[in-house]
């Protein structure tokens, strides 16, 4: 950071112009490139033992949850 200060013309002021100059370094941030894979694999949904599995853990995870009023 580069600050400097500057002598104001005579007016018996004790003020003085302060000027400063500061830089930002960015980083470069590498890009993903290539073939993203997809978080969840929704052409498995398609066999039946799949479903049920799911629907089972579905429900398993549901009963654990208590609602309160």
């Amino acid at each position: 950071m580069d600050v400097r200060s500057y002598q104001g013309s005579s007016i018996d002021s004790d003020h003085h112009l302060v000027i400063a100059c500061q830089s930002a370094q960015i980083s470069n941030v590498k890009q993903v490139t290539g073939i993203r894979t997809s978080k969840y694999s929704v052409s498995k949904l398609t066999s039946a033992e799949v479903v049920e599995q799911y629907r089972q853990q579905i429900d398993e995870k549901l009963n654990h949850i208590t609602l309160t009023e």
